[in-house]
């Protein structure tokens, strides 16, 4: 029933439920944890600890500014997305979905593979750094799984998107598509040392004239070229014409296909350019990017079919936020 999450990043599952951060583990000794309710959902309680937890989570991932003002917007988003997930959690809940542990289980091994460690307990050293432990990583991860699968049951198999969707799409924004010119470039390159300008000037003139009397132009490359690229017969590969360093644009805007520049010194080195090829501005057809827009076209519908469901979660449900303006908590503790 459920789809493999195999391949899931581990810093994707620490955000994965985004409702499931919960506090601190209860300091020794028999101390008190004194919290805050943030939101009530339908008699379930978000904490202000657990949101302080996705916070500090999502910040790092999204690199929100360290402004007040912007953290104070960011922490009713998060919070409103908490929300949001709890009540899809509690659907789950409702039609009794659960999630096997094998499927933590088996993430959790092949990212042990895909991360290179050397054992489990690293692992949990990495989740551990990350700000939570194994067993809310767990939580997580299996809530995730579920919310995945309400989105799937609910939303994705009422997505549909047609061929004229996408043509229209395509006709509509054809300016989108277009393939800007470009060119290919091979450099033969000669590096002026101490024994001066004059010296390296010499050198390269000796791969002028073989490239001058027929031989090609890679194959001098290979022997006399003094940049990496010399194995690959000074083959710089495609390049965007605008976004060619300002110094070689205005040569190669010059060059013929197959024509070879004059000497040009860049830094301490001089430089030889060939045009192998050029590709004008055209426009993409069609074909080429159908499945860039159908996927656009998918994203967009599940958007706004995933707003819509969650609007009507919400607007049956009994929801309670307890965080002022500036995204404090209005409630006292709760012990």
């Amino acid at each position: 029933m459920f789809r493999s999450f195999s391949r899931i990043p581990l810093a994707a599952a620490l955000c994965l439920a985004g409702v499931a951060a919960s506090a601190q583990d209860a300091p020794s000794g028999g101390a008190e944890v004194v919290d805050r309710v943030v939101a009530l959902v339908n008699g379930d309680m978000i904490t202000l600890s657990e949101l302080e937890r996705q916070v500090v989570i999502q910040a790092e991932r999204l690199g929100v500014p360290d402004d007040p003002e912007v953290q104070a917007t960011f922490r009713r988003q998060v919070l409103e997305g908490m929300v949001d997930n709890t009540l899809i959690l509690q659907v789950a809940d409702q039609r009794g979905l659960r999630v096997p542990d094998r499927y933590f289980d088996e993430w959790k091994e092949a990212t042990i593979k895909e991360m290179n460690l050397p054992d489990e307990a690293e692992f949990i050293r990495q989740v551990e750094l990350q700000g939570s432990n194994i067993e809310e990583l767990k939580k997580q991860f299996l809530e995730g799984v579920l919310i995945q699968e309400i989105r799937r049951q609910d939303i994705e198999e009422r997505v549909q998107i047609s061929e004229p969707e996408i043509e229209q799409r395509y006709r509509e924004n054809v300016d989108e598509f277009i393939r800007p010119p470009q060119v290919r470039l091979r450099e033969l390159v000669i590096h002026v040392t101490e024994a001066g300008e004059a010296e390296a000037r010499e050198r390269l003139g000796e791969a002028q004239r073989l490239i001058a009397s027929g031989t090609d132009f890679g194959e001098v490359a290979k022997v006399r070229s003094e940049s990496g690229s010399a194995e690959s017969g000074g083959d710089l590969g495609l390049f965007l014409v605008r976004e060619l360093d300002e110094s070689f644009r205005s040569v190669v805007a010059e060059l013929e296909t197959g024509s070879v520049s004059e000497p040009l010194r860049i830094g301490e080195s001089l430089y030889l350019l060939k045009v192998d090829e050029r590709t004008e501005e055209s426009t993409i057809p069609l074909d080429d990017v159908r499945n860039q827009i159908a996927e656009s076209l998918y994203s967009e519908k599940m958007a706004t079919e995933m707003d819509n469901f969650v609007r009507n979660l919400r607007e049956n449900a009994i929801v309670e936020i307890r965080l002022d303006d500036g995204g404090s908590a209005t409630e006292p503790p709760s012990r």
